[in-house]
Parts: structure tokens; C-alpha cells; sequence
């Protein structure tokens, strides 16, 4: 089973929180990815951030650990992190990158992020199932975006589009 991770990078006064937007699929999301063998997920929410961002974390705490519900979703470290140095970059994963209100998220946002914002914003320690990734909020989303369903299912094929 692959195991993946997210970051949730805030501003000083933890009004806004950071968010990348991937090139593959153009929507925008927490800096992670996957951990690589051999990796522990904490070493990989710091290189992932750096890769993704440009900017080098301290973790602050681990804000979940979430289960897959079904083959939509992967088990997942979520954590909260602080930039410590470093330049914002955008890289060949990441079109773009800012800070956006936590009361004001952007578009197109996969559907678990706005509960997951509402996670990190907590100082609870959640253990839950990925929230919000279930078939019929896919199909749901299919109907919204058909444009990045489809990119969506070409990626999980290995087939990679350039915005």
C-alpha cells in the first residue's frame, strides 16, 4: 500500500494557508506527495514542501492520519509546518503557488481539502477516513469539471498533460 502525505503551511497570524497548483491537474492543494521507500512520512513532508514550494519547513505537529475509503484515496499523514528559509518557486509539479484565506479557498479545490483546511485550523489530532472521496463526489465533480475528471483518470493511467 503506497502512504502519502500533505502539509499545511499557515501564515503568521493563521489567516492563510498555503496552496500549489499542480500542473498535471490544474487544482489547487496542499504541498505532499508520496513517501518514498524507506522514508519516514515526517522526512517526506519536508522534502516534499521544499521540492513543491521552495520553502524549507520545521514541522509544527501531525494533524491526522487518514484511512483510504476506497481506490480514490491513499492513506495519508496530514501535517502542520512553519517555513523556516527559502524563496517561493514554482517547479515542473507546480504552475503556481500563494497563500489563500482559510474562509476563502480557491477554485477548483478536490473536495476533502476544504474539510481538511477546517482540520488543520483545529488543535485536535484526527484518525479518520479521507473525507469527501467517495464515487459519487467524483461523479458529482464529473459533472462540475468533466475537463479535470478527465485529466484525473488520464494521470492514474500514466498519461501526463501539460497545461
Amino acid at each position: 500500500m503506497h502512504e502519502s502525505v500533505l502539509v499545511a503551511i499557515f501564515d503568521e497570524q493563521r489567516k492563510k494557508i498555503l496552496l500549489t497548483k499542480r500542473r498535471d491537474i490544474p487544482v489547487w492543494v496542499f504541498p505532499g506527495g508520496r513517501i518514498e521507500p524507506g522514508e519516514e512520512p515526517e522526512q517526506t513532508a519536508v522534502r516534499e514542501s521544499l521540492e513543491e514550494t521552495g520553502y524549507q519547513v520545521e514541522l509544527i505537529r501531525k494533524i491526522g492520519t487518514y484511512t483510504p475509503r476506497n481506490r480514490l484515496s491513499k492513506y495519508t499523514h496530514f501535517f502542520e509546518a512553519r517555513i523556516i528559509s527559502g524563496e517561493p518557486k514554482t517547479t515542473d509539479e507546480t504552475q503556481a503557488l500563494d497563500f489563500f484565506s482559510t474562509d476563502a479557498l480557491p477554485y477548483p479545490l478536490p473536495p476533502p481539502y476544504e474539510i481538511m483546511t477546517e482540520h488543520a485550523k483545529s488543535s485536535e489530532t484526527y484518525v479518520t477516513e479521507i473525507p469527501s472521496s467517495s464515487y459519487w463526489i467524483l461523479f458529482k465533480s464529473l459533472l462540475k469539471r468533466p475537463d479535470l475528471i478527465a485529466r484525473f483518470f488520464l494521470m492514474k493511467m500514466g498519461i501526463h498533460l501539460n497545461s
